[in-house]
């Protein structure tokens, strides 16, 4: 299964709110630590009961699940469209996202023997493309050191905007925390979430939880 396949999958959600849900779903998180569903079902379960922290902490472990997910399917991939610098939008002023990419390429680098990582930007990124004759590539390894495209990075955020699936999971951490009285941190995921919900997507729960959020 791809990674678009993987991504149109809807969250299921439980009927029912029981202590044995909660049992239940925190065991299928640790079977299935990469089932993004599992987390968003646990978190609401935990939101049930109150348990504003522990259910954005479940909500994180999804949304590290589905960056997980992407980077898995693209790791091997060649065959890549190639995204310019302006197909980031508004996504470019948003950090929680970019900072979950670069903390998965460096672990998945790391695991995969790599000792180094580079981030080239600019000529030294074009330098490096102009000598693939795919313009997609998304990252390449020589001499122990693993060389990141940007066009990684912007595949990543093509990827989150397939279905609305991450935005859903950026909504729920910001009622989370608005319910918590952190309005400063909700607003930041409202914001992301709404930056990220696939255009044409009728979503307006970030926005309408931004604008209910008192100063």
């Amino acid at each position: 299964m791809n990674i678009f396949m993987l991504l149109l999958i809807v969250i299921a959600h439980l009927k029912k709110h029981s202590m044995t849900n909660i049992s239940t779903l925190e065991r299928l998180t640790k079977e299935n630590p990469l089932d993004y569903g599992y987390w968003n079902d646990l978190g609401i379960e935990y939101k049930k009961q109150g348990r504003q922290k522990d259910a954005i902490i479940s909500y994180l472990n999804g949304v590290n699940a589905i960056f997980q997910s992407i980077y898995l399917q693209l790791k091997n991939s060649k065959d890549n469209e190639f995204f310019g610098v302006e197909s980031l939008g508004d996504k470019a002023n948003h950090k929680f996202w970019l900072d979950r990419v670069i903390d998965c390429i460096t672990a998945y680098s790391k695991a995969d023997g790599v000792s180094n990582i580079r981030f080239p930007n600019g000529q030294t990124a074009i330098k490096f493309s102009d000598q693939i004759t795919y313009g997609g590539l998304l990252f390449f390894d020589q001499e122990n050191i693993r060389y990141v495209l940007p066009n990684l990075i912007h595949t990543f955020a093509d990827c989150l905007t397939w279905n609305k699936i991450y935005s859903t999971y950026l909504n729920n951490i910001g009622v989370a925390y608005a319910e918590k009285g952190d309005n400063d941190k909700a607003r930041e995921y409202f914001r992301e979430s709404i930056a990220f919900t696939p255009k044409g997507t009728d979503y307006p729960n970030p926005i309408i939880g931004l604008r209910e959020l008192k100063d």
